[in-house]
């Protein structure tokens, strides 16, 4: 894990800077409005954030993907990408069992494309 990271679950006060971190991972083409982003208590939907100095600078979340793929979770990154590694490792720990498939969906002009 990077040094100067601590990772830990969501809390919805965390919400307008991860509304924020989406927003800005897509170039503003759409806006992630904070109501967007809740606790779960659901063991299939889980997000994480990274904090540097108490401050979060990126999150990561799994769910289920969706009916196209019902044995799969979606893999959601944005903010710093230095936070990525240690936000997906910590998600695999807490992985749900039943989901043999790990999809990440991005985008071609996805400013953190090399992570991938």
């Amino acid at each position: 894990m990077t040094p100067d990271l601590d990772i830990r679950p969501f809390q919805l006060h965390d919400a307008d800077v991860v509304a924020q971190l989406h927003t800005a991972s897509v170039l503003g083409q759409w806006t992630y409005r904070p109501e967007h982003f809740r606790e779960s208590t659901d063991p299939a939907r889980r997000r994480l954030v990274a904090l540097r100095d108490k401050d979060v600078v990126a999150t990561a979340s799994l769910a289920p993907f969706g009916d196209s793929a019902p044995d799969a979770l979606r893999l959601d990154l944005a903010g710093d990408p230095q936070a990525f590694t240690p936000l997906y490792l910590a998600l695999l720990a807490v992985c749900p069992v039943g989901y043999p498939q790990l999809l990440g969906v991005t985008r071609e002009d996805f400013t953190d494309l090399t992570f991938f």
